[in-house]
């Protein structure tokens, strides 16, 4: 075998072993790359759980107020129709009054010695139930005796007038049951009314909206998830905390080992995962084999007034089959460039000439990535054909660099398009079946016409809003038109007013004319005027008054000034108002108010907020009257 074919031989064996190094490496951090980007995907999934898990909690205890109320109105009647002394009424009579008036049972206690008791009941296991062991279930019972009525003493449970509801629990007298209890006493009985209802009657809605439900969906719209967990990470992996009240032994809700979700993928290291998840408020993750499936395991915490660990099951084959490609493409290019560089370093091998360095050098600066330098060897041998092949190779390696740079970004947008796209559409369908029915409504229902016409606005709102996300960083142009201020003013506090209602407070407006006719784009103002006057509700959790003022400046602007009774913010934090992520509440996410800015921008307006703590927030909101004329383009 010549020198030549040595040489050349060498060399590909050389760039071979190298070939395979680089691939090896570049195999391993994609993998990394891969299951970062993937616990990334998951934590971001987490946190959206968790938001939705939120809204359902928020929309379960709604929907447990009105049971609340729906057990009071039940009470009432069951006042009406009982004798006031409990030793003429029979059991037989609660039975057949529950029937009537559509509850599960209802309980009369009375006052003994030293206890409350249950007397009467259609439920034989309430009989003669002993409730001074309830904590402050007890307290409820003696206020309602003694006042008809429960004070702030108690932060727990529903009150209304000669009337305490206590939270959804497991039932003390039969823990196979989940009850919802109501109490009312006026004073004109000697016992309290107990109705109740129980099971399916208290649990269905949470079925529709709660946890599960949203685990449930969830799983259905991520093909390679395989299990959602919600872990109690103070339960989990401990002995069970049992409950014990008359005679009864049972693990009461907030106890249980798993709060939602099924845990049928169990590892030996999850254990350890959850409290290093809770304990350091980090994500944990890791790869194992369970049944028989390769799986990525991760454990996100989440902060919330019971804390919580999410698992999150995930099909590590996903990840297998991008990394089999990549091989795959690895080796092919690998197998293209290993007989370029045979047959080159053949004829390399042949000319070892000084002009060799040069060539040398200059591949050295393509592996660096300069491909702008050129060789100048003027030559008519393999050298100098050499020579021009790798000034090609360098103009061609810059333009696929460029290509796979255009490649990528393409891949980019059309990933957030179709994303976009998907979302769009499933928001669209359930809001089209609304406008529809809105506008059936607003057809035959004369008397809501004014509430109807809101909410066919609101709706056109949200549409619009989908419409802006199918652009992605692209938003429409503002479309500016003469509106009258105060009317968009009027239709936010119709809008707002149940939810203000709810929280004991009154909108006022103060108008310095009826007409206050601006340049703008109405849906965006109303948006800035829900946001500000939502920030001033959740302000105020006791209650008081938000006024709300509109009146002409001299310059040919507007002023509209929100002034709440709320908790106030602090100084060092007024300037920071309107950063992305900046927040003053527990539960916000700093984005409000910077959208609140950015339609002031829009407006060529600007926006000011001054502040005492305990006292209250004023926000000035400054907007010209008439826009420039670019603005209509």
């Amino acid at each position: 075998m010549s020198l030549k074919n040595k040489l050349a031989i060498i060399f590909s064996f050389v760039v071979s072993i190298i070939l395979i190094f680089n691939n090896t490496l570049h195999y391993f951090s994609t993998r990394d790359l891969l299951q970062k980007d993937q616990v990334s995907q998951m934590e971001s999934l987490a946190q959206q759980i968790k938001i939705a898990i939120e809204h359902s909690q928020y929309g379960a205890l709604y929907m447990e107020d009105i049971i609340g109320e729906k057990l009071r109105l039940a009470a009432m009647v069951a006042q009406k129709s009982l004798d006031p002394d409990v030793e003429n009424v029979t059991n037989e009579e609660l039975e057949e009054l529950s029937k009537k008036i559509g509850i599960s049972y209802i309980t009369l206690f009375v006052q003994a010695e030293d206890d409350i008791v249950g007397w009467k009941s259609n439920d034989p296991k309430e009989i003669n139930l002993s409730t001074k062991e309830w904590t402050y279930w007890y307290e409820a019972f003696q206020q309602l005796f003694a006042h008809h009525n429960v004070d702030d003493t108690i932060p727990e449970g529903q009150k209304l007038p000669n009337y305490w509801a206590g939270p959804m629990a497991v039932s003390s007298s039969d823990p196979e049951h989940v009850d919802k209890w109501g109490y009312y006493y006026d004073g004109t009985t000697n016992y309290i009314i107990n109705p109740y209802v129980r099971d399916k009657q208290v649990i269905n809605f949470t079925q529709e909206i709660g946890p599960e439900s949203i685990v449930k969906k969830t799983l259905e719209n991520n093909q390679h998830l395989l299990e959602i967990t919600g872990i109690n990470p103070n339960a989990f992996g401990n002995p069970p905390i049992y409950t014990e009240l008359n005679g009864n032994k049972y693990i009461d809700l907030f106890n249980q080992e798993i709060q939602f979700g099924t845990y049928d993928y169990q590892d030996q290291n999850d254990l350890l995962s959850v409290r290093k998840a809770f304990s350091s408020n980090q994500t944990v993750s890791y790869a194992t084999t369970i049944n028989d499936t390769d799986v990525l395991k991760s454990f996100i915490p989440v902060e919330a007034k019971h804390p919580y660990v999410i698992s999150l099951v995930i099909d590590y084959g996903i990840i297998q089959d991008v990394l089999n490609k990549q091989l795959f493409h690895n080796i092919t290019n690998s197998i293209i460039v290993l007989i370029i560089v045979f047959f080159g370093s053949y004829f390399l091998a042949g000319y070892i000439v000084r002009p060799l360095n040069h060539i040398f050098n200059r591949v050295g600066e393509i592996a660096k990535g300069n491909y702008d330098a050129q060789l100048t060897i003027d030559r008519n041998d393999e050298l100098g054909k050499l020579s021009e092949q790798v000034n090609m190779m360098s103009r061609n390696l810059k333009n696929y660099k460029k290509t796979e740079e255009m490649l990528l970004r393409s891949e980019k947008l059309s990933l957030a398009g179709q994303l976009a796209a998907g979302v769009a559409h499933e928001i669209r369908n359930p809001l089209t079946s609304i406008q529809g029915f809105v506008q059936l409504l607003q057809e035959k229902d004369y008397e809501h016409k004014d509430y109807l016409q809101i909410i066919d606005s609101e709706l056109k709102r949200i549409e619009l809003i989908v419409s802006e996300f199918l652009v992605l960083a692209k938003p429409q142009v503002c479309r500016f038109k003469k509106v009258n201020v105060c009317d968009i003013i009027i239709d936010v506090t119709r809008l707002l007013e149940t939810h203000a209602n709810m929280s004991r407070i009154q909108i006022l407006t103060h108008f310095e004319k009826d007409e206050v006719v601006v340049e703008c784009d109405e849906n965006q103002l109303k948006q800035l005027f829900i946001n500000v006057t939502k920030n001033a509700i959740e302000a105020m959790p006791h209650g008081g008054e938000i006024n709300i003022y509109i009146s002409k400046q001299q310059d040919n602007h507007i002023l509209l000034r929100f002034v709440d009774q709320g908790c106030g913010i602090p100084k060092e934090s007024i300037s920071r108002l309107g950063e992305p992520f900046y927040t003053t509440k527990e539960d916000g996410t700093g984005l409000g108010l910077m959208i609140c800015h950015k339609i002031v921008e829009n407006h060529h307006g600007h926006i000011s907020v001054s502040s005492i703590e305990g006292e209250g927030t004023m926000i000035d909101i400054h907007l010209p009257k008439t826009q420039v004329a670019k603005d209509h383009e």
